[in-house]
């Protein structure tokens, strides 16, 4: 379905005409807010629960914390965590966090870049459902290292020879994800931290250290994957989403996935401000609901068991407001996906007796 908006056409509009809506969208909008809480930037694929964010205040914070693997709902919190350093001479320990600047970052729902100034290391990051994939470039000289984190009680071990499983306990249920590296990491713990993360602990101290001999490969990539049943599960999300080693087949498919649905409006005429406002708008509206369903099965907080299911189920939602913009334009741009959104308030009625106004991942 398009739908077109119309009014009289511009210079500029002629001159933009071969843009597609994805080149549009700027998360930067709403990210700083002096009463209200800002907007995320978050990287993601529409209604998906992976949700990568540069951990930062706002848009004014010019040093990043981490870069979140995901997040556990809109709002509340991010899951697990990697951020990037190098160890230059014995002793030389890199900052907790790292200072960037917004005219070298690159910020897409469908990809996301930036350069770290005192490390002169560049980032990259592409989404999957529940997955995602970063790129590490490394200076040649030094050290390359990365920092592991859990924002939750949890902890991280070494899976196998290239990979590693991490584990987060949060409000009565637990987050798994299972990575792999494409070079053979040496993998450090930090003994306060590892096993329970205590409440007087900064938030950047590090879990765990990962570490690449100088004669390892200039970038490092790191794959992972998310589930809330198993680390086995997140595992099976990975071989299934992200198979091969392959960051240009990740960002051609996600790009693909995004021009579907911001391609479903077509505006005509109008600023490019204006236009920029309107697909940063339908960018927001596909961050939620998102599709917890893995292989089938899906964890439901909301009576604590894992489900079987045919039906997909949709949590993170706020009710009390999506339901006057969201939900009824969901109505007209992909009804069967509002109908499952709807079906699994259904399901969370039969599991706990109520209908909530804020379904989250964690009830």
């Amino acid at each position: 379905m398009i739908l077109s908006f119309s009014c009289n056409k511009t210079i500029e509009e002629e001159k933009n005409k071969q843009k597609n809506n994805l080149q549009y969208v700027n998360p930067n909008i709403g990210a700083v807010g002096h009463l209200l809480h800002p907007t995320y930037p978050t990287v993601h694929l529409p209604n998906q629960p992976i949700r990568m964010i540069p951990v930062r205040k706002d848009y004014l914070d010019d040093q990043i914390s981490f870069f979140s693997l995901s997040m556990i709902s809109h709002r509340e919190g991010y899951l697990f965590g990697i951020l990037p350093g190098m160890l230059i001479s014995e002793g030389d320990i890199w900052a907790k966090k790292q200072t960037y600047d917004h005219d070298h970052e690159i910020l897409k729902p469908n990809y996301y870049k930036t350069y770290l100034i005192d490390s002169e290391i560049t980032t990259e990051f592409v989404p999957g459902k529940r997955a995602g994939f970063f790129k590490f470039h490394f200076p040649e000289k030094g050290t390359k290292k990365l920092k592991l984190h859990v924002n939750n009680e949890g902890y991280w071990k070494k899976a196998g020879e290239n990979s590693i499983i991490g584990v987060e306990k949060f409000k009565g249920m637990k987050a798994y994800v299972y990575g792999e590296f494409n070079g053979i990491p040496e993998l450090e713990f930090d003994s306060e931290t590892i096993h329970n993360k205590k409440k007087n602990t900064s938030r950047e101290q590090a879990n765990a250290w990962i570490t690449f001999p100088e004669s390892e490969n200039k970038s490092i990539e790191f794959k992972y994957a998310i589930s809330y049943l198993s680390a086995e599960q997140a595992q099976k999300n990975l071989h299934t989403e992200i198979p091969q080693w392959d960051f240009k087949k990740i960002k051609d498919q996600s790009t693909l996935a995004w021009n579907k649905k911001l391609g479903q409006i077509k505006v005509e005429g109008g600023t490019e401000a204006q236009r920029n406002t309107f697909y940063t708008s339908l960018y927001r509206y596909y961050e939620r609901m998102v599709n917890i369903t893995e292989g089938g099965y899906y964890f439901s907080a909301y009576d604590h068991q894992i489900h079987s299911d045919t039906t997909n189920f949709y949590v993170d939602d706020w009710a009390w407001d999506t339901y006057l913009t969201q939900h009824p334009l969901r109505m007209i741009l992909s009804p069967g996906l509002e109908a499952d959104m709807l079906q699994s308030y259904v399901r969370m009625y039969g599991q706990s007796g109520w209908i909530p106004q804020f379904p989250l991942l964690h009830g």
